[in-house]
């Protein structure tokens, strides 16, 4: 079957004007505008994420979105990360407890990269579990007024910026490998500031700083380099309880506040705002599940019976009926693409190249979008050595560190997936298409 793949900004776009012309969008808008807070309901899925995208480009500078659980987080983040394209997307997931130093230092480079973030955006999205209030920040006037500034040609008492990085909170060891450490060798200094993803390395002539460069831990080769860094006390650091405060001291005044699943963190969320004195601060906006709500989008997420394609194929055609309603389906690559048009095999499929957490269907906006993953018969794919058991390839990394000379592609660097991310996708493969074995492609 012939097909064409649309970009999925094109999709982006169709869906935003949607959202933008329907008489609930602006419905919505009106009862912001009278500083009202107000509840709404069937917005579903990865639409959600479509919504929060068209707030933020025409009516909305900041928005606060408070999920129940991590794997809401993560699909919201995910989808909203790839609907943009922009670097304005922050999360905090639930922080650890105990006291196991890499934990920590996860949990202060979700904080640091969202407070670097507010600060170099005006435009800035949120997204936090009920549990991530609870992450410790920094007092903005506080991180303000105890600020270092490294200038490259510049002079600074090596000395005192070592015991800043000790009172910042930084550990100092052999290798920088984890946020929070530094170390020092002969007139070099390398430190790894919890909101950075590489660490960073300053060469000293005496007390002149002669250059300042992030570098790859890899293979320690300079990424970029830089004239000016300004260094900020971390949360998570060795700071006195009257300089920490909470997310809400630190996103601006006219930031909107969605509670995904209301029915089940309202009241969490409530006693939250008396007890740091918040009840006005915010607008609020409930979505609620079970509940009846002011404005109903009409958009819901179905759960479709794990191997069930002929089913998938039946609901299609009915669905594609109606020649109001559109049909997309996204896939990562062109290959993918090939397979699931051939395996449906029904015109009028509109194909996306992009990537989505989980369908929607908006009957009355005539919008109804599926992402590959869930299209896919997964039962049909075996391991060689153990065909009984249905398996599904993984790849956790991209790119290569070496430079051998018989190998054509130009660039020679490493991407890694997070080990929770790649966890958080077995869960869901396991748990939605009954996935029993994982073949990693990694070398």
């Amino acid at each position: 079957m012939m097909f064409h793949v649309k970009q999925f900004k094109e999709l982006t776009n169709h869906i935003s004007k949607s959202i933008i012309n329907s008489a609930e969008y602006c419905a919505f808008i009106s009862s912001l505008k009278k500083n009202q807070n107000t509840t709404i309901k069937n917005i579903d899925g990865s639409f959600f994420a479509f919504f929060l995208h068209t707030l933020i480009q025409k009516d909305i500078n900041n928005i606060l979105v408070i999920t129940e659980n991590e794997d809401e987080l993560e699909n919201i983040r995910d989808d909203l990360d790839f609907i943009t394209g922009e670097n304005i997307i922050s999360f905090l997931p639930d922080p650890e407890s105990n006291n196991d130093s890499f934990d920590n230092e996860i949990n202060s480079f979700f904080i640091n990269s969202t407070i670097k973030k507010i600060n170099a955006n005006k435009k800035n999205i949120v997204v936090s579990t009920i549990k991530g209030l609870d992450s410790i920040f920094t007092k903005p006037d506080y991180a303000k007024k105890n600020q270092f500034i490294l200038k490259t040609n510049s002079e600074i008492d090596r000395d005192h910026f070592l015991k800043l990085l000790n009172d910042f909170g930084f550990n100092r060891e052999d290798t920088v490998v984890y946020p929070l450490d530094y170390s020092v060798k002969g007139s070099i200094i390398d430190f790894f500031s919890p909101e950075r993803i590489n660490p960073l390395r300053v060469e000293f002539f005496g007390d002149t700083i002669e250059s300042i460069r992030s570098f790859d831990i890899e293979d320690q080769i300079s990424i970029k380099h830089h004239d000016v860094i300004t260094l900020v006390p971390p949360a998570n650091s060795k700071l006195e309880k009257e300089n920490s405060t909470s997310i809400f001291d630190i996103v601006y005044n006219d930031t909107h506040v969605f509670l995904y699943n209301t029915e089940k963190i309202e009241e969490v969320f409530q006693e939250r705002l008396e007890k740091e004195n918040l009840l006005n601060k915010f607008k609020i906006i409930k979505i609620m599940h079970l509940l009846e709500a002011e404005i109903d989008f009409n958009c819901k997420s179905n759960n479709f019976p794990k191997n069930n394609f002929s089913g998938l194929k039946d609901h299609f055609q009915k669905l594609l009926k109606n020649p109001v309603q559109q049909l997309f389906v996204i896939c990562e690559n062109n290959s993918q693409t090939e397979r699931i048009s051939d395996l449906i095999n029904i015109p009028n499929i509109q194909y996306i190249s992009g990537s989505m957490s989980t369908n929607f269907e908006c009957e009355k906006y005539g919008i109804n979008v599926f992402p590959d993953y869930e299209l896919i018969r997964t039962a049909h794919y075996y391991n060689f050595f153990a065909p009984q058991n249905p398996t599904l390839g993984m790849i956790c990394t991209r790119g290569c560190p070496y430079h051998c000379t018989f190998c054509s592609p130009p660039f020679h660097s490493v991407t890694k997936r997070s080990v929770e991310n790649v966890i958080r996708e077995i869960k869901i493969i396991i748990e939605k298409y009954a996935i029993t074995s994982f073949d990693f492609f990694d070398e």
